[in-house]
Parts: C-alpha cells; structure tokens; sequence
C-alpha cells in the first residue's frame, strides 16, 4: 500500500514537471471562412488549454475578411512557412482593429506577415483591449488608413510592451487628426529591442505621432531606423513621451516632425506636460544621427525635454529645427542639458523672425 502510494506521488511530480503543451493551428486557406480558414484557426486557438500556440499560415497570399475576426485571447506566434501573407479589411469601423488581443495574451510574428488595415475612423492594424503584449516581433508590415480620424499601427488603451525588435514598415495615414504608428493610450511602453523599421506617419490635420506614449516611455536598443511624421496644420512628433522618455543605445537613423502648415514640430520630445518632475529625456548611447524638426509657424523643436536632458555618448550627428515665424531650438531642455562625449555634430536652428537657439536650458 505504501509502496502504490508513492509510486501514485511520483507520478503526480512528474506530470507537474511537464511544461505546459504548445498547439500548433494551420491556415490552409485563403477563405474568411469555413475549414483552414483565419477565422478558424484564431477560434480555435482561444479554445486551446496550452500555454504556447501557433498559427502557421501554409499559404500564401492575401485574406480579406468580411467581419471583425475574433478578439485573441491566448498565446500566439504567427509565422508564415508557406509564403507571404496579407490580411487586410477595408471599410472598418469605429475602435476597430484588425487583429485584436483581450486580456493579456502575448502575441508575436514570425516571417513575412502583413496587416493592413482601413476604415472611416480610429482603426488599428494591431490593438489591445486594455494592455498590448508583443512578446517577439511585429509583423513585417503594418498599415492603418482612415478617411477621418484615428490611424494607428499598433494601439492599446492602456501600456504597451514589444520584446523584440521594431522592424519593416509601419504606416499610419489620417485623413483629418490623430495617426499614430506605435500608441500607448493610457500607459507606459517598453520596447525591448531596438527600432529598426521605417514609420510614416502623417495627419491631414493635427497630431502625427510615430512612436508615443501617454506616460513613461523606455527603448533599451537603438534607434537605427527611419522615422518620420508630418501634420497637416499642427502637432508632429517623431518620438513621443509625456513623461520620461530613456533610449538605452545610440541614436543612429532618422527622427523628424514636420508641420506643413502650422506650429508645434518635434523630432523626439519628452514631458510634454507641463508639470511634475518626471519630465526628463536620457540616452545612453551616442547621437550620430540626424533629428530634425520643422513647422512653417512657431514652435519647431528638435530634441525636447520639459527638464533634464542627458546624452551620455556623443553628438557627432545632426540636430535641427526650423520655424517659419519664430521659436526654433535645437536642443531645449527646461532644466539641465548634459552632453557626456564630444559635441562635434551640427547642431542648427533657423527662425523666420526671432528666438533660434542651437542650445537652450536653465543650466548648460
């Protein structure tokens, strides 16, 4: 007796050693609907007990669904062994994502995966419910169009978190305001990798924002990519915090806010509230870079802090801003402004009538 009670022990560690399985669920199909299909796969993924799933796509080619597909709620890599996949709606509706997640599922791609995304207003290519988990990387290509307001490549309502790398092509395209490539709506992001990818991102009107978030904002790589956001008549960023704002690597590609008939440009900007201590902006690495901004009125700020500035490296790049009317600054801090390496860079700053500062703080 004793002997079958600890073999019945045993057995029972045993089973508890044994990781949790992985699913694996495949599209077959090009359909909305019916067997092999995306829609499918996705519903049988949120019926999956295991705590690893894929769905693999073992064809090529573009899906066109018809109606919302259903929200993901479990762990899943999508990855594409069979070729190229597109997945694009048009006509979508207000708060609309194309793939969305509810809960806390992480989600991530793997191989050449598009999403692209269109509708009259607020649509996503990717979106939260409350928090979004990329735990890998995002898919090669995103796009959200809308005719109104509201574009995003990826949004979530509350924080958002990719662990890998921000890479291939992102846009967003609003026809009046508000388009974003990568929004947190009420909450921090954390890109653990580096940011690689080209992001355009443009609004008819006000508010083009390529990478933004609502509070603290962290990207532990480089920033080596090409980004770019232009508005209509006011409001770009390129790289955008409302709080703090820390890029752990070098700053070695692009990063420009373009105002093609208004005020207010910024290349990349931290603390923009106006209040509060957290408002500072650091990098870890070196600038060699170019961060530019320009706005045919007032207000073009290159790189913007509402207090400490710290670059840790050295600024052998370019940094600029341009401002049609006045207030031009390079570099603006409101507090302190600390270049730890050489200043051996161009740093430029053009105003049509007064204030153009290269460097401007309360203290130097």
């Amino acid at each position: 007796m004793k002997k079958k009670t600890l073999q019945l022990v045993l057995l029972f560690s045993l089973l508890r050693s044994i990781p949790a399985g992985a699913a694996d669920f495949t599209v077959t199909s090009l359909a909305d609907t019916g067997a092999g299909s995306l829609r499918t796969a996705i519903t049988s993924l949120n019926a999956s007990p295991d705590a690893a799933n894929s769905i693999r796509f073992m064809t090529g080619g573009t899906i066109n669904p018809a109606t919302a597909l259903p929200a993901i709620t479990r762990n899943v890599d999508f990855s594409a062994p069979g070729g190229a996949v597109t997945i694009q709606r048009s006509g979508m509706g207000n708060g609309n994502g194309l793939l969305t997640t509810s809960g806390s599922p992480s989600v991530s791609f793997t191989g050449p995966v598009t999403l692209v995304a269109s509708g009259s207003l607020n649509v996503s290519a990717i979106r939260g419910g409350d928090n979004l988990w990329i735990s890998g990387s995002l898919p090669y290509n995103l796009s959200s169009l809308t005719t109104g307001n509201g574009a995003y490549g990826t949004y979530s309502r509350l924080s958002t978190t990719i662990g890998g790398d921000v890479s291939g092509t992102i846009t967003a395209n609003a026809g009046t305001f508000n388009a974003y490539g990568l929004r947190s709506g009420g909450g921090n992001m954390n890109i653990t990798g580096d940011i690689s990818a080209l992001i355009r991102v443009s609004a008819g009107t006000t508010a083009a924002y390529g990478v933004s978030a609502s509070d603290n904002m962290t990207i532990s790589g480089d920033v080596s990519g090409d980004i770019g956001s232009t508005a209509g008549t006011g409001t770009a960023f390129g790289i955008h915090a409302y709080r703090n704002l820390g890029i752990g690597g070098d700053v070695s590609g692009t990063v420009s806010g373009t105002v093609l008939n208004g005020s207010e440009a910024y290349g990349i900007g931290a603390g923009i509230v106006t209040t509060g201590t957290n408002r500072n902006l650091t990098i870890g690495g070196d600038i060699s870079g170019r961060v530019t901004a320009s706005a045919s009125g007032s207000g073009a700020y290159g790189i913007y802090a509402g207090r400490d500035i710290a670059i840790a490296g050295d600024l052998s790049g370019t940094v600029g801003a341009t401002a049609g009317t006045y207030g031009a600054y390079a570099l603006s801090a409101g507090n302190d402004l600390m270049v730890g390496g050489d200043l051996s860079g161009r740093i430029e700053a053009t105003a049509g009538t007064l204030d153009a500062y290269g460097l401007s703080s309360s203290y130097i």
